[in-house]
């Protein structure tokens, strides 16, 4: 039969792009880069590192199958066809075991976590007579010239998809919130853009399996895998502390290497600093410079900068207005202060204003001064009830 039919050939196509083919091109290519920068540079979280630079790269190496799709440059590459479709099944394993490593750094890879990838395998054994068809066939299949035949099976593997990424999920949050880790606020961030993906990836198939989806609708996944890359390359770019927050003690060691601060002292004089701004509370001070301080304990600007970086991974300015945004929860909270706005408080604590107050008070807290006194007044309500 499959000799009757009138098959396609590839010199029948010639490749095109358009403006979105060229940007999703641009995406991938970013992709790629980010997961080359976290392969190869020297970190401390290395193998979180490579779960997460292994996970942008089948992303993107997805995106670029699309392109290469609707370009029609496929056509003259059918046996490429649906070779990352399989990896859909390792974007949760490897998320989850980026969020292992993350926060058990030193945590060895066991056998039974190959466990994990076992719908990998056998999604892939299962694709071997799609595989080894012909580059006619498949050409075939690709322009619809030819159905490809789906049965309970095409479901099956949607649906599972759809269980692996939300289970993933949920596994990883649950780690998180059971886990005390550094940077834990930036960590989330992360997994907000995670959960946004698998939201709307599951939200496309069960769409794809409701409804015939023609190949303009994949402009659809391929946005989401897309605003997910953006995503992990400006957190990359922009707040390097989600990959590596011992990275600035790297750095601050590398600074301050011909310092003759011991390490005793250094956590003395974070002790005494520490000590001085609860006794004195010098961060209601608008402007308070670091030299203020340091004339006020009687040490050099340098070894108090150095104390600081070095034994707390923190800078005066994150110290003080972590401080300020402290000593502001107490006053939103305390009725006393009930005639003053949340402007007027901004001031009280030291800030220069209500804009620079809503961004760090964001900052440490996830939720503004506002959505923070709401969600007191309801669990104080629901408390009193």
């Amino acid at each position: 039969m499959l000799a009757e039919m009138n098959f396609l050939t590839i010199s029948t196509f010639s490749a095109n792009a358009n403006i979105w083919t060229i940007i999703f091109l641009m995406v991938a290519g970013q992709g790629l880069f980010i997961s080359s920068f976290l392969y190869t540079k020297k970190s401390y979280f290395k193998k979180s590192n490579f779960f997460l630079a292994t996970l942008l790269a089948f992303f993107s190496l997805n995106l670029l199958e699309n392109v290469a799709l609707w370009t029609q440059y496929l056509m003259h590459s059918p046996h490429f066809t649906n070779v990352t479709l399989s990896f859909t099944y390792l974007y949760g394993p490897l998320f989850y075991f980026f969020i292992i490593y993350r926060i058990k750094n030193d945590r060895k890879f066991n056998w039974k976590d190959l466990f994990h990838l076992i719908p990998f395998f056998v999604f892939n054994y299962r694709m071997l007579d799609f595989y080894e068809l012909s580059s006619e066939i498949k050409l075939n299949i690709l322009t619809k010239q030819m159905p490809y035949s789906v049965n309970f099976w095409t479901f099956f593997w949607q649906y599972l998809a759809i269980f692996s990424l939300l289970m993933y999920l949920f596994l990883s949050i649950r780690e998180i919130s059971t886990h005390k880790i550094e940077s834990k606020n930036n960590l989330k961030k992360i997994m907000l853009s995670f959960a946004l993906f698998c939201a709307l990836i599951a939200l496309y198939f069960v769409i794809n399996i409701l409804m015939n989806l023609n190949v303009h609708f994949d402009y659809l996944i391929t946005l989401i895998v897309s605003i997910f890359i953006f995503q992990i390359g400006y957190f990359a770019l922009s707040e390097p502390k989600i990959f590596d927050p011992f990275l600035y003690k790297i750095k601050s060691k590398t600074k301050y290497e011909k310092s003759n601060l011991s390490n005793k002292e250094s956590i003395e004089y974070l002790t005494c600093f520490e000590e001085l701004m609860e006794k004195e509370k010098l961060y209601l001070k608008k402007n308070l410079k670091i030299n203020e301080v340091a004339d006020t304990l009687s040490i050099s600007t340098n070894h108090l900068s150095q104390a600081l970086n070095e034994s707390s991974n923190k800078t005066f300015i994150e110290f003080i207005n972590f401080y300020r945004v402290e000593e502001a929860k107490k006053m939103l909270l305390n009725p006393q202060f009930d005639n003053l706005t949340i402007e007027a408080i901004a001031y009280e604590c030291g800030f220069n204003n209500k804009t620079s107050f809503n961004k760090y008070f964001k900052k440490i807290m996830i939720v503004t001064p506002k959505e923070f006194m709401n969600n007191y007044k309801i669990k104080h309500f629901h408390v009193i009830k």
